[in-house]
């Protein structure tokens, strides 16, 4: 358009431009336009197990990097759910942004079994929830913690092993794969 006093380019090339004066006098000059593409960004939304922190990362090479805190490194730990966001600038001084967010899955209730007491010599079998997977069974006597390499849901105590009262620590993986752990008192009683 020869009307125009300004142009936004829309690819790379070579742009004639011609300028008048008021005395209708003109002057010519070619302009060579590099159209650079933005630096490539691409932050995923993320949910992780409660509690789990997650660190966001910007492409490397960046010439400056901007988080949505001020921060200016090229990666970001977030240790709460909620949003983030980072601005880049490229060598070329191309700038881009992205954003995401970081959930938390909900921490299941996982209770495996009430306390309980049980008198010497006798049995108890203790049940987990069978939904949960990577079972590891351990017993706390008060003196030292003893893995009882069992992967099951289930556990059963024979008075035999152990003629101590103390804890059953059940730990195991939920259906997204987050630990979860629970407790069991038992107490011996005297015969």
């Amino acid at each position: 358009d020869d009307n125009k006093n300004s142009y936004v380019p829309s690819h790379s090339g070579t742009y004639h431009l011609t300028a008048w004066n008021a005395e209708g006098c003109s002057a010519k000059q070619n302009i060579d336009v590099t159209m650079n593409e933005l630096p490539p960004l691409s932050l995923t939304d993320v949910i992780v197990c409660d509690q789990t922190p997650y660190q966001f990362t910007a492409p490397a090479g960046m010439t400056g990097y901007l988080w949505h805190d001020g921060s200016t490194s090229s990666s970001f730990m977030m240790s709460h759910p909620g949003e983030v966001s980072v601005k880049i600038t490229d060598a070329n001084g191309c700038v881009n942004q992205d954003m995401a967010k970081l959930g938390w899955y909900a921490k299941p209730n996982f209770v495996s079994a009430d306390d309980f007491s049980v008198c010497e010599g006798a049995d108890h079998t203790i049940v987990a929830d069978a939904s949960l997977s990577g079972f590891e069974w351990f017993f706390d006597d008060g003196v030292s913690v003893k893995n009882l390499n069992n992967n099951s849901h289930q556990y059963k105590y024979v008075a035999s092993q152990t003629a101590v009262s103390g804890t059953f620590i059940i730990k195991a993986k939920d259906l997204n794969g987050c630990e979860v752990e629970d407790r069991v008192q038992m107490t011996v009683l005297d015969k």
